[in-house]
Formats: C-alpha cells, structure tokens, sequence
C-alpha cells in the first residue's frame, strides 16, 4: 500500500497506519513531498493496530517493491 501525503501526512501516519496494520497489509509507504522521504512500515502486528518497523528512506537508497523489485527511492520522489 502506498499513499502520497503533501497535506495529509498525520493522517497517513495515524488513522490510516492503523486501519492498514489493523487489515494485515504487510507493508505500507508514506511518500512525504515536503521533505522528500519515504517512510516504509512494515511487520503488521494486527492485535495491536500497528507496524512493528518502520524505516525512512532518502534519495540515495534503493526500496524492494512488492514482488522483489528494486526500485530507486530517487524515481519514486518528485524531482528537486
């Protein structure tokens, strides 16, 4: 699951995170314009509505999408 946040960022890190942790989505990327990052949760712990890691991933890094695919964080953010 993947959510784009200019002016929604606490709720994607809020209400949304929960419901998606909740439902056993495996992993959930918040794609955060303003600063350029992309926040990766991931480990669903359904019974206590969160993700049990989370990372934060900047241009230089690589990402592993679903299925196994590399994909550069630096494609995904707008450019500068």
């Amino acid at each position: 699951m993947c959510e784009v946040a200019e002016s929604s960022l606490g709720y994607d890190r809020g209400a949304k995170a929960v419901a998606y942790a909740a439902s056993g989505i495996p992993e959930y990327w918040i794609i955060d314009l303003d600063t350029r990052t992309i926040e990766v949760r991931s480990d669903p712990d359904r019974a206590s509505r969160g993700y049990r890691r989370d990372a934060v991933v900047r241009d230089a890094r690589t990402l592993t999408a679903p299925g196994g695919a590399p994909i550069a964080a630096a494609d995904i953010l707008p450019p500068l």
